[in-house]
């Protein structure tokens, strides 16, 4: 069995990785709302991409993964959490593995022989762009609930990331208000889930049981 203080540095570890890459080191086109095709072109643009996109998504995928070994340790016992928190393992799972293939397409989107492709790699990631909140979303839902209905960590954590699940999910079918240039509601609910993970983590840590 993996062990909580691994799940928990993971957990904690990773998401911090992952954001210091995506908001300091991504590469991202100028001007305002800009078009998938231009973040395309941004990206085969900088050749330090393949590599901040490779320690971006994999810092990620970890991420994901550690919610999969989170959602094991609960799934012990035939309660409503227990079950729940298997089902959270699986979407957990599913994530990471879409996250993957996203993956290969980012690389892929790299790649200057790829220049006249631009628009169908678009089409490929905006099509993923539907689908990963929906997964993403039902991940921070089961977790949520079998975090409340077990007790463990903080219910608190458990209502809030069961809240921001619902807003993830809903972001594939609802369009959110922009809260400013290019920032919508589901982009905060990312944010706050991402740092909802890190407490997850530092709770893990922190929690006296080593299973």
């Amino acid at each position: 069995m993996i062990s909580k203080k691994l799940t928990g540095y993971l957990l904690t570890i990773a998401p911090i990785l992952m954001m210091a890459v995506w908001m300091g080191l991504w590469p991202s086109p100028d001007g305002v709302n800009p078009t998938y095709v231009e973040e395309i072109a941004a990206i085969q643009a900088d050749d330090l991409a393949p590599y901040v996109m490779l320690l971006g998504m994999t810092s990620w995928i970890t991420m994901l993964i550690a919610l999969v070994f989170l959602n094991r340790s609960m799934n012990t016992g035939g309660s409503v959490a227990s079950d729940i928190a298997g089902l959270g393992a699986i979407v957990a799972l599913l994530a990471a593995a879409a996250s993957a293939a996203n993956l290969g397409v980012g690389i892929v989107s790299t790649d200057t022989d790829f220049r006249g492709s631009q628009e169908l790699i678009a089409a490929v990631n905006d099509a993923g762009s539907y689908a990963f909140p929906v997964l993403l979303g039902a991940t921070g839902i089961f977790t949520g609930l079998a975090i409340y209905l077990s007790k463990s960590l903080n219910i608190i954590i458990g209502i809030i990331s069961i809240i921001l699940g619902v807003v993830l999910v809903g972001s594939a079918v609802i369009s959110y208000p922009e809260l400013a240039d290019d920032f919508y509601l589901n982009d905060v609910a990312f944010m706050l889930f991402t740092l909802t993970v890190v407490i997850m983590g530092v709770l893990t840590l922190r929690s006296k049981d080593e299973a």
